[in-house]
């Protein structure tokens, strides 16, 4: 398969770093609060909300004397400023997202060609060689939909003098990754 601007400008180490640093990322983000969907679909902040929020603690600002004794302004400013925080945080998270799918569906379509003719080679190399025939049929059953993907499948070659173990390879690439 040819190499493609996309996927030859990304290695497996690029892969390993960037889930370290979520790993990372995670472990810094102790304070985060889960709820269950619906309840989190119930408190979803709009941005005009937040503005709202903004602009009040702007307008008190300079007219504290409005606000009731027991109002704690100091808390109200912190948590407009940490409630800013976070969703700028969010939409910097969600670009990135979006950015990492866009990739993700250009080197996944790249991949599924190149499996095309992989499994078009092997069908046709099950013809004369040894052991294929198994496979072939596996992938065939996973192409049409009726199997579920399991582990990579593990088949030497027995036609090729020092032909590879598919398993081995997979194991060294998981280790190297």
């Amino acid at each position: 398969m040819k190499s493609h601007s996309v996927t030859s400008q990304i290695s497996r180490q690029d892969i390993a770093a960037v889930a370290g640093a979520l790993k990372a990322l995670r472990r810094a983000t102790p304070f985060l609060v889960m709820l269950p969907a619906k309840e989190r679909r119930r408190r979803e902040l709009r941005v005009r909300n937040l503005t709202l929020a903004e602009h009040a603690l702007e307008g008190v600002r300079e007219n504290r004397a409005v606000l009731p004794p027991y109002f704690d302004f100091e808390q109200f400013e912190h948590d407009v400023h940490v409630t800013r925080g976070l969703y700028d945080v969010v939409q910097e998270l969600k670009q990135l997202v979006a950015d990492l799918q866009t990739t993700l569906a250009v080197t996944g379509s790249e991949v599924v060609k190149g499996s095309g003719a992989v499994c078009a080679h092997l069908k046709a190399a099950a013809r004369t060689t040894s052991g294929l025939k198994g496979l072939t049929q596996q992938l065939a059953a996973l192409k049409n939909g009726s199997s579920t993907p399991s582990a990579p499948f593990s088949v030497r070659l027995q036609a090729f003098p020092g032909g590879t173990d598919a398993a081995q390879e997979s194991e060294h690439d998981n280790h190297a990754a």
